[in-house]
């Protein structure tokens, strides 16, 4: 009998391959007068795929924060494997300037295991311990670029309307 993983041994396992993590291009597109929607992302990727059947939804973690030498945050986020087997991401994101320092690390399962483990928490941090061979720092632009991570760019993460 396959003992399932806990939440924390799967957050482990997702850390362990942030080395992996890709940066994902965003395309515009829109279905007739559809278009996606900021913080929408499992939404829009569901709605592209079914008028879209040679494209499939990708599941996965967006790093939507660097704490420097102590961890980074991930958040849920879904982006699309086009039918050239490249990913995209169709999600507007609040503030585009930050799309430069994201970066997606695909799910490893199916997609009712990723919404389980999704619903009993949308976000979670890599611990340093877990980040040893990994420079994230490298990820962000420089303090010169004004651009720093924003967790409203993230499809489950709550927007506030200053």
């Amino acid at each position: 009998m396959i003992r399932a993983m806990s939440d924390r041994e799967y957050q482990t396992a997702v850390c362990a391959r942030l080395d992996a993590a890709e940066s994902v291009p965003f395309k515009e597109v829109s279905i007739g007068e559809w278009k996606p929607e900021v913080a929408r992302c499992h939404e829009n990727v569901d709605e592209w795929v079914r008028a879209h059947p040679d494209c499939i939804a990708v599941r996965g973690w967006a790093i939507n924060a660097s704490y420097g030498e102590n961890g980074v945050e991930l958040t849920a986020h879904s982006v699309v494997r086009g039918s050239d087997g490249k990913l995209f991401d169709i999600t507007p994101f609040a503030n585009e300037s930050q799309r430069a320092s994201a970066r997606f690390v695909a799910h490893v399962g199916d997609d009712p295991a990723f919404f389980e483990i999704k619903a009993r928490g949308h976000s979670f941090s890599c611990p340093p311990d877990l980040l040893d061979n990994i420079s994230v720092e490298d990820w962000y632009p420089s303090d010169d670029d004004d651009v720093s991570p924003d967790s409203s760019n993230f499809c489950d993460l709550p927007l506030y309307d200053p």
